[in-house]
């Protein structure tokens, strides 16, 4: 799970009452600790690494879906994990 989650909604309608909402995860946030597929080495998608006190602390995913090389650029989350898992060198 993702320590934070940021969601855009889009609103559609004319009125309260007959709006819609759409929701999509813009980014999530994981510990370096973790051993996701976001801190992984093979993980292809956008992210960045947030520092505490000058050491690496979070990994922040722009976009939670993505592809893995480790699986022959088969799709990916963030939040899985797979026994290919290998910390990211840049961690």
């Amino acid at each position: 799970m993702p320590l934070r989650v940021r969601r855009d909604a889009d609103k559609t309608g004319d009125d309260g009452n007959n709006a819609t909402v759409r929701e999509r995860i813009m980014s999530a946030v994981y510990r370096v600790t973790d051993k996701k597929c976001a801190t992984c080495r093979w993980w292809n998608g956008e992210r960045g690494i947030e520092f505490r006190a000058n050491q690496p602390y979070y990994v922040k995913v722009g976009n939670p879906n993505s592809t893995c090389s480790a699986r022959g650029n088969g799709a990916a989350s963030a939040a899985t994990v797979c026994p290919r898992w290998t910390r990211w060198e840049k961690l």
